[in-house]
């Protein structure tokens, strides 16, 4: 191989390494987002993690006994939960994520149960004086937009409230959350 041709190789390879590092650089900024955001976030996500008994109340019905597990993603900004109660009869379970998003900037979450056959995908704001977290889930189909809260009433306790997102609100369904000790 001749001088030139190495040198010509060399600064191929240069090229591609650079274009490499340039188009990677977005990717690990994604990555890193916004690190006062991801360190709240994991500040405020601890307060989910755990085992918990739960009581269910879905309109005028009877409360329902349950339990839920919230679990960090290691790493990450996110939780899921895994919930388990009998409701009217039959056995119910959900699953959900939630969590900061450090590319979005945003809290974001999903939730599917066996109650309903549809994903549900919000986005939420953490309220840091009533220690709430919002969350707004857009209209489906027939379903229409839906506010969910979660508000911590002590640091083993919270409440979280659902129903139709309109000016007088009012709870369809409230899930009193007490940390499994």
């Amino acid at each position: 191989m001749t001088t030139f041709n190495r040198r010509r190789s060399f600064s191929i390879v240069a090229v591609l390494a650079l274009a490499i590092t340039i188009a990677a650089a977005p990717l690990q900024e994604a990555k890193r987002g916004d690190a006062r955001g991801a360190e709240q976030a994991k500040e405020v996500l601890a307060r989910f993690i755990g085992a918990w008994n739960t009581t269910i109340v879905m309109g005028d019905a009877e409360p329902v006994e349950g339990t839920s597990i919230v679990r960090p993603i290691e790493g990450s900004t996110f939780v899921t939960e895994e919930m388990h109660a009998e409701l009217f009869g039959d056995a119910y379970m959900g699953i959900g994520v939630m969590g900061y998003d450090q590319v979005k900037n945003a809290w974001v979450s999903m939730w599917v149960d066996s109650a309903e056959s549809t994903l549900n995908v919000g986005t939420s704001t953490w309220d840091a004086e009533s220690q709430s977290m919002i969350e707004r889930v857009p209209a489906r189909g027939e379903t229409p937009a839906q506010l969910h809260v979660a508000r911590f009433t002590d640091k083993d306790s919270f409440v979280f409230v659902a129903g139709p997102d309109v000016a007088e609100f009012k709870p369809e369904m409230v899930i009193q959350y007490k940390r499994h000790k």
